[in-house]
């Protein structure tokens, strides 16, 4: 997904769920910046306060971070030097093509919510090995459905906390690093909560996808026969730029199916996160015999919205139980029209994801949200002074600011990670995180 979908399509959300407009403004904004808070910021931190003080441990040493935790969206030079890619993969495509005892789609247990969400859950047949085959990444699967119960309970954990409580409730998520603390639980709730929605959202715009470098799982062939419909309804072959292209490097149609990028879904290039795109491509996993696999993604991402906003009215307590439906409220009409209305790719210049927010911004509820925080003023990010030339510099970070609440409520979300993962290992075997550095 793109910041349409990320900033309004969950900011709209939040506004449906109850939330204020200055929280729902928050929790877009951080689930949008999920894709920003990347390697401009892998060096040394240290923690100040609104002065440039330095913020102090109980030891009276300053907080120190030598291994932020970054969500890694962009990796550059720096991050070569003692960055695991793998960091990537939780934050954006978590695995999913394994059946679970969750997907029983009669059984009547405590939370409703669960047996609904774990009755949407298909695994894909495919034509891998099962190490390949549990990677692709599926909605409704038992890592969204674990990940968004955890979101719940730490949500109202964090939103009630205060203090010595509040420290010790964070260092226990945190596991074994240690971090400043944020003074606000229901601020850290909020961004937690952003960024796992970006999460949660993701599980259906990178569906049959993995984040891992693998032509096994991600290819779609060695010839440019991706097709997706015009705004008539017809299949027409896709038009591609390369990204090697200098001139037009930034384009609706910046990389291409015959090119060797495997992570993510890199041979598809922005198809899969435009809301209005149908698609089929010869995707490496299907099973032999089968030469396309067709995706809607109107209809994915009308899905997406609506337990969206379930999730956080769950998060909210404005459902209980008792009151869950079998499937969340639909996405209003006018959204679904937003999500599907159809913009013409460009192969010159990037212009289908500004003309999507328009239409966003002149909804009823995408009006309430003001512009989206802007990554390079940093200094309103939380920066005191400038950013480090190599990995080994250090920034300076305001306590409290953007970038503290972004990496602790980060690094909360992948110690959740690594612990499932760990949990989960017998039937996910080839999904391997890194153990978080302290």
């Amino acid at each position: 997904m793109d910041s349409d979908f990320h900033y309004y399509g969950t900011g709209t959300a939040a506004l449906a769920a109850g939330f204020s407009e200055e929280e729902s403004t928050l929790i877009a904004n951080v689930a949008q910046y999920h894709d920003w808070f990347h390697s401009d910021y892998w060096s040394n931190w240290y923690l100040v306060d609104k002065e440039g003080a330095a913020v102090k441990d109980p030891g009276g040493s300053q907080y120190h971070y030598v291994y932020p935790q970054l969500t890694a969206q962009k990796l550059d030079w720096k991050m070569v030097v003692d960055y695991d890619a793998s960091v990537w993969t939780p934050f954006h495509f978590p695995p999913g093509n394994v059946a679970s005892p969750a997907d029983s789609k009669n059984s009547q247990g405590k939370d409703g919510w669960k047996n609904t969400f774990a009755s949407h859950h298909q695994v894909r047949k495919t034509g891998l090995g099962p190490d390949d085959s549990c990677q692709l990444c599926r909605p409704y699967s038992q890592f969204a459905m674990d990940m968004l119960a955890d979101t719940i309970e730490q949500f109202n954990q964090l939103s009630n906390a205060t203090g010595s409580d509040l420290e010790q409730k964070t260092a226990t998520l945190l596991g074994d690093r240690k971090r400043c603390p944020v003074s606000d639980g229901k601020q850290l709730a909020l961004y937690l909560l952003g960024i796992r929605l970006h999460v949660l959202s993701d599980t259906w715009a990178h569906q049959d996808f993995t984040g891992a470098d693998s032509a096994a799982v991600n290819g779609a062939g060695i010839e440019n026969n991706v097709y997706a419909k015009n705004a008539q309804g017809e299949y027409k072959l896709t038009q591609w730029v390369g990204t090697l292209d200098l001139l037009h490097a930034d384009t609706d149609c910046s990389a291409a199916p015959n090119k060797g990028s495997n992570p993510g879904h890199g041979q598809l290039g922005h198809l899969p996160d435009y809301s209005w795109i149908t698609m089929k491509y010869p995707a490496s996993w299907l099973p032999a015999g089968q030469e396309y696999h067709e995706r809607e993604n109107p209809t994915q991402y009308v899905e997406a919205w609506s337990w969206v906003s379930q999730a956080m009215k769950l998060c909210r307590g404005a459902l209980s139980d008792a009151q869950i439906k079998s499937e969340p409220e639909p996405t209003p009409d006018e959204l679904s029209r937003t999500l599907s209305t159809f913009h013409v790719l460009s192969t010159t210049a990037s212009t289908v994801i500004p003309a999507s927010e328009k239409l966003w911004q002149q909804t009823a509820l995408g009006k309430k949200l003001p512009e989206r925080w802007s990554p390079e003023n940093r200094k309103a990010l939380g920066l005191y002074n400038g950013l480090a030339v190599t990995r080994e510099g250090y920034i300076n970070v305001v306590k409290d600011s953007t970038l503290h609440c972004m990496e602790t409520a980060a690094a909360i979300h992948y110690q959740f990670c690594v612990e499932w993962a760990k949990k989960n290992q017998a039937a996910y075997p080839s999904w391997k995180l890194a153990t978080p550095k302290t």
